[in-house]
């Protein structure tokens, strides 16, 4: 039976804890990083990040910073670290331990092939999900081809293995190729989220339509995560599956990346994204975590500089929430180079 549509989560209140700390080493400094979800790895969290801008005394690329200044740097794609102390958010990223290269250097653990390389694509991790001590680590291959603009164009998304203890990550290939999910004529994000349930893994992805962002919901075996053509998609909220990506229903209006969690305190599904331009937080709620999603809940007090045009990237990290998630802990982007920003955001019933 179909459950109805939930009303909208109701906001006590939000505000700002705080940025990133601004991590350095002796010979590199952070600039600032888009991303930043975090996976639940045992008792530690693991945190992904896409692009990441490192000060480099040794290099001569040239960038802007945040307040215009010119800056002597280099680009990571990619990146990841451990959170050795899981208390607070902010303690949390405060304490970050990055894969390193032999210099001491944050480095990318996806890494593109020489022809990626030379057609500008960079690799940008979404989310994923730990099982049987590896990271199944979802991904998106994207382009810029105005490098004077923020317009990147995606080209395809794709799975890749991730051995936490050594750093290493072998990319899926099927059928010779990385992209097991291509664009579908708009641009497909698969792997936003990812959540198990006994033996399946539920796995969110957006698909952009123009101006119009919608959520789709995708379901695999856990141990055929591999295998694309395992993977079944959300008809309707009964639920019923296809194993054609055509036939997934719309979940609603999103963002093109967003949180799907549990909330005990509420006892519903949030999914929860950002309006980039509005610099508004939105929340919807679910019965069960294939909806239906009510109406949003526009939130505003999204801090960040005079100068930014958007925000963007907001990511729930439901390990620090407090009481049953009655408080959640919120992470978004600025762009310009700057370091992530901090929420939390108290719901009530």
């Amino acid at each position: 039976m179909t459950r109805s549509r939930p009303e909208p989560p109701k906001v006590a209140s939000i505000r700002q804890v705080g940025s990133a700390h601004a991590a350095q080493g002796d010979q590199w400094a952070l600039v600032g990083q888009d991303g930043g979800q975090s996976i639940r790895v045992g008792d530690r969290s693991l945190f992904v990040f896409s692009d990441t801008l490192l000060t480099d005394p040794r290099a001569g690329r040239r960038v802007t910073g945040p307040g215009g200044q010119r800056l002597s740097g280099i680009f990571l794609g990619n990146c990841a670290a451990w959170a050795r102390d899981d208390s607070s958010l902010d303690e949390a990223m405060a304490s970050l331990d990055y894969w390193s290269d032999d210099s001491g250097r944050p480095r990318e653990i996806l890494h593109p092939t020489p022809l990626e390389t030379a057609c500008g694509v960079r690799l940008w991790p979404t989310h994923g999900i730990e099982v049987d001590g590896h990271v199944w680590l979802y991904y998106l291959g994207v382009q810029q081809l105005d490098p004077g603009s923020w317009g990147f164009t995606t080209v395809g998304s794709g799975l890749a293995r991730f051995d936490p203890d050594r750093g290493a990550c072998e990319r899926v290939r099927h059928d010779d190729e990385w992209c097991l999910w291509p664009h579908l004529g708009g641009s497909l994000h698969v792997g936003g989220q990812v959540v198990r349930r006994d033996d399946h893994l539920f796995v969110f992805a957006t698909l952009r339509d123009g101006a119009y962002v919608g959520a789709r919901l995708a379901r695999v075996p856990i141990d055929r995560i591999a295998v694309p053509e395992a993977y079944e998609y959300l008809v309707d909220h009964t639920p019923r599956w296809s194993p054609r990506i055509d036939d997934a229903i719309d979940l609603g209006r999103c963002a093109a990346e967003i949180s799907v969690v549990y909330n005990a305190y509420l006892d519903r599904w949030l999914m929860i994204y950002v309006d980039g331009f509005a610099k508004q937080l939105c929340v919807r709620a679910a019965p069960e975590i294939w909806g239906p999603y009510g109406d949003e809940t526009r939130i505003d007090g999204l801090s960040c500089r005079p100068e930014v045009d958007f925000v963007a990237l907001a990511f729930v990290h439901p390990q620090y929430s407090q009481n049953d998630g009655q408080t959640i802990f919120i992470s978004y982007c600025q762009p310009m180079f700057t370091q992530n920003t901090f929420l939390a955001l108290t719901l009530r019933r």
